[in-house]
């Protein structure tokens, strides 16, 4: 059993009782935690890099009735100013781009989280 001497104010008293137990347990959970969101933005990034191959292959990437503001209104933009090809384009590039940095965000956390 370990004590530690709290400064005044502490709501649990001037003594605090360490469980090692408990510490580790929720280090645990937090490394656990973090691993599972790691592995979501590795599958979210994978997801935005087949959409990008997808529009550039030239199928549609959304169904009818989703909503895509930022992505599909660039692509939209370039498709009026330049031509259906420039729009395709510019939208498979940015689906990529998008999805290789959450990946490698998520790649990122999983290698630092190995070390």
């Amino acid at each position: 059993m370990t004590f530690r001497i709290m400064g005044p104010g502490w709501h649990n008293g001037p003594i605090q009782r360490l469980s090692g137990s408990n510490h580790l347990e929720k280090l645990y959970r937090m490394q656990r935690e973090t691993k599972l969101f790691a592995w979501f933005a590795i599958t979210l990034g994978a997801a935005g890099i087949l959409m990008g191959l997808a529009s550039l292959l030239g199928r549609p990437v959304q169904a009818s009735g989703s909503s895509c503001k930022a992505i599909c209104g660039l692509s939209l933009l370039f498709t009026e100013l330049l031509g259906d090809r420039a729009g395709m384009w510019v939208g498979g590039l940015l689906w990529m781009a998008a999805g290789l940095a959450i990946f490698g965000f998520g790649w990122r956390i999983l290698k630092e989280r190995a070390a």
